[in-house]
């Protein structure tokens, strides 16, 4: 009985291992997944190589060349304030800028007040140069985004005109705001403040006619076209109802004439 026990238990090994070390010649292992590269958007490798010691002349080189490949003309170049931008860039060629950061301000990389920092231009060098395709580039423009473009000079800045505000520093103790707190003693009964506050205040409201007193200030800055206006890039933008645009010659003659 022990004899035929130990052969079985032998061929049951057997069995298991020559299992174990079968080779399936028709199993079928999954492809890599293809990278996902958007038509129309050159490859990394075919823009110029960016010089990371000198990030912002780099950010302008590839832009440059990407809008010579969006545009095919090779005589065509990136403008950096929001009024050429718009007129020779996005009017002219038919196209936007796609991908730029919503925490960088769209402005002349140039040092100066309000430009973006060197920690910010380098993060706009890091999507330009991104693999296999950059993450930031031109697209054509649909019929909808031109018409919007042609009423708001706005509606085609890639990313916010003005840098982010930055938080008031704390100056003391303030009480805007805040419920007043009386001071009681031991017997529940308030303390007085130590000093009398009866000094002057304000009106709650100012009348017309206190309004329209004085050297007429307030009426010149009523006059002087729609309010309200922006001044960006050296120039004026006024706010219509459909967005910002340039004045007319005839509103900058009105202008002139109230000053």
């Amino acid at each position: 009985m022990a004899p035929t026990r130990s052969r079985l238990l032998q061929h049951t090994s057997i069995a298991v291992r020559s299992y174990a070390h079968t080779v399936h010649p028709h199993r079928q292992f999954p492809a890599p997944l293809p990278l996902l590269i958007s038509p129309g958007v050159p490859l990394t490798s075919e823009l110029p190589r960016p010089d990371h010691s000198d990030p912002r002349g780099s950010v302008r080189l590839l832009l440059n060349e990407l809008l010579v490949h969006a545009t095919g003309d090779l005589c065509a170049r990136m403008c950096w304030t929001l009024r050429l931008f718009h007129k020779d860039v996005v009017l002219r060629y038919g196209v936007l800028l796609y991908g730029w950061p919503a925490d960088v301000p769209f402005m002349n990389l140039s040092t100066g007040h309000g430009s973006p920092s060197m920690a910010q231009v380098r993060h706009l060098l890091a999507l330009l140069a991104a693999e296999p395709q950059p993450r930031m580039y031109f697209i054509r423009a649909t019929r909808e985004q031109l018409l919007a473009a042609e009423l708001d000079i706005s509606a085609v800045a890639p990313g916010p005109l003005f840098p982010a505000p930055v938080p008031l520093p704390y100056l003391g103790r303030s009480n805007i705001g805040r419920r007043r707190v009386f001071k009681r003693n031991t017997d529940g009964i308030t303390i007085p403040h130590r000093y009398i506050r009866n000094g002057p205040k304000s009106v709650k409201m100012i009348s017309e006619e206190v309004d329209l007193e004085g050297d007429g200030a307030s009426a010149v800055n009523r006059c002087r076209g729609p309010l309200p206006q922006m001044f960006k890039d050296g120039t004026w933008l006024v706010w219509t109802e459909r967005g910002w645009r340039e004045p007319t010659a005839l509103e900058r003659l009105e202008w002139s004439s109230a000053e």
